[in-house]
């Protein structure tokens, strides 16, 4: 029971840390975003998602160590 439950966290944060950055790289894919990001905005959010997005590793490497 242990395994299942470690599977569902780490799969719980992969989507919370990879899944805004690629629904934000879809996004940019078919142009409803600017693919330039001219606005601050939109380039602190890129810069947040990419940041939640490689925190990811370290987040999984604490759980295996822990």
């Amino acid at each position: 029971m242990s395994v299942v439950r470690m599977l569902v966290v780490v799969v719980l944060l992969f989507l919370l840390s990879w899944g805004p950055f690629l629904m934000e790289s879809v996004l940019t894919s078919f142009g409803v975003i600017d693919e330039l990001h001219t606005s601050p905005e939109l380039k602190h959010m890129r810069l947040a998602f990419a940041l939640m997005a490689y925190f990811n590793r370290s987040a999984v490497l604490d759980q295996k160590f822990s």
